[in-house]
């Protein structure tokens, strides 16, 4: 690969070194956050131009593109998803609710329909993106307090598989060829 320097210039100010970087196609942003920062930071796909900072209650560890419901993923410190409208200017929120422990990857597959993460307890979670999307499991994005069910969720515990490494998954990936 030859090396160019870019025209493309950031405006923005990068407090910490940048965790992770993600394209997503079918929406055309860049989408990045810095380590143990609570904003993420989109950006024009085409231009790299800077468009918005969102803002995040707790500590970005993940983030995956939902084309099903144009919505984008964010897995926080707090252990909690939220949902953010891709299809709107300041990435509304749309849905949050409580993980039963900390993920700090994820991975969406669209022929399941699932959102798939895992983090520090050694486990893989599949998450059913209609069920989510369901107003049944819909969390009162102002904290107020009421009625809740708990998100349902299949687990996978990775202990006894050979690929189990310690206690920490720091990548999911979906292999289509081997279901």
């Amino acid at each position: 690969m030859e090396y160019y320097e870019s025209s493309i210039q950031d405006p923005t100010v990068h407090n910490n070194y940048i965790e992770k970087i993600h394209y997503f196609q079918p929406i055309d942003k860049v989408i990045l956050y810095e380590q143990n920062m609570k904003n993420m930071r989109i950006y024009n796909g085409a231009t790299l131009a800077w468009e918005y900072d969102k803002p995040c209650p707790g500590v970005i560890l993940a983030i995956e593109y939902i084309p099903d419901k144009n919505a984008i993923c964010v897995s926080l410190s707090d252990r909690t998803f939220l949902f953010f409208d891709a299809g709107t200017a300041t990435y509304k929120q749309l849905r949050k609710f409580n993980l039963p422990c900390t993920q700090k990857c994820l991975c969406y597959v669209q022929r399941k329909m699932a959102l798939f993460s895992a983090g520090t307890e050694g486990a893989t979670f599949a998450w059913l993106i209609d069920k989510i999307f369901k107003n049944e499991y819909f969390e009162d994005l102002n904290d107020n307090a009421k009625d809740k069910q708990e998100m349902e969720y299949q687990n996978f515990t990775t202990e006894n598989t050979p690929w189990f490494l310690g206690s920490i998954a720091s990548c999911i990936v979906d292999l289509e060829n081997i279901e």
